[in-house]
């Protein structure tokens, strides 16, 4: 009987063992998660502004187009008045 209450005490002792590194490790993958999905918001952000930027570029990139044909028109009246106007 002794023999039996010796092998319980050591299966209850593993089971607690277990038990507490079972918590130990449902913290840590929560806390993870928690880290994880703040990662993924400041990755969708940069992805936005990395989108928006993009967009003025290519803006940017007409308006220097369309200034350097109505430069070689104009005379450069263009340019003069674009930077005037944008000041």
């Amino acid at each position: 009987m002794e023999k039996l209450k010796r092998a319980l005490d050591e299966v209850d002792a593993k089971v607690a063992s277990l038990r507490n590194r079972f918590e130990t490790l449902t913290k840590e993958a929560a806390e993870l998660k928690i880290k994880l999905d703040k990662e993924n918001e400041t990755i969708q952000a940069a992805e936005t502004l990395v989108t928006k930027l993009e967009g003025e570029y290519q803006r940017w990139s007409r308006q220097v187009r369309t200034m350097r044909g109505e430069s070689v028109v104009g005379g450069g009246g263009a340019i003069r008045h674009a930077f005037c106007e944008n000041r």
